[in-house]
């Protein structure tokens, strides 16, 4: 855990102790996760915020208003994941933000009591995942929620993890793609006998590191676009 998230976790732990925040906190607050924050507030005091609980489970969710125009409505967990643009662009891909400002809005309204509650049959709150289809290719979703059994959560997760490999291993065919480009026409006509694409872990290692994995992987992977080709092609 970084220092920031243990940080605001100490905050957070002391708003929801008094169900209030002070003019230090949010200071704080906003030292950390700076225009998220000020969103997030603006969020709150609109009374953007719904928790959803599910009976008898007691598990929640958020849904939480939009600032745009259209006023979409996100569900989001405050800790783990939000279906917004910004929590997969920022968030996830670039690294650049702890978290979205639709988690920051529902973890401070949770914490002083600005959520508008909501009791919701257990079955009810799970059926709910269908909306976030919107944020997935439709073939991913319903095979991750297919696979992935009736709890909420894993079901979540099992979509996120989906849409996450599938995206590495495109930005992987790329890699594959750029390097084969710069390879000698003569040369590539030669590994064009062969019809199989070989992606190295090279190309593997440079998707991952546009998401902030750094790969380390043992000798015995393939690192040569020759690795499992036939020895006569492979010797010419």
């Amino acid at each position: 855990m970084s220092a920031a998230n243990l940080v605001a976790g100490t905050v957070w732990s002391n708003i929801e102790s008094t169900r209030s925040v002070t003019d230090d906190q949010l200071a704080i607050l906003h030292f950390l996760f700076g225009k998220n924050f000020e969103g997030a507030t603006r969020i709150v005091d609109q009374r953007g915020v719904r928790r959803i609980s599910g009976e008898p489970s007691g598990r929640s969710i958020f849904q939480v208003m939009g600032e745009s125009r259209r006023k979409e409505e996100y569900l989001c967990f405050a800790e783990h994941f939000c279906a917004c643009y910004s929590f997969f662009y920022d968030v996830v891909n670039r690294g650049e933000q702890i978290c979205c400002k639709h988690q920051l809005a529902a973890r401070l309204a949770a914490s002083i009591g600005a959520c508008d509650e909501i009791k919701a049959p257990d079955e009810e709150l799970a059926g709910s995942g269908a909306s976030l289809s919107h944020v997935f290719q439709s073939e991913e979703t319903d095979f991750a929620l297919k696979i992935s059994g009736e709890e909420y959560e894993s079901r979540l997760v099992a979509v996120a993890t989906q849409k996450f490999v599938s995206e590495v291993a495109g930005d992987a065919l790329q890699h594959f793609k750029a390097r084969q480009a710069s390879v000698v026409k003569d040369k590539r006509d030669k590994l064009g006998k062969d019809k199989r694409l070989i992606l190295t872990m090279d190309d593997l290692s440079k998707a991952l590191r546009e998401y902030g994995v750094n790969l380390k992987h043992q000798e015995c992977f393939a690192d040569s676009p020759s690795s499992g080709m036939d020895p006569v092609l492979r010797d010419e």
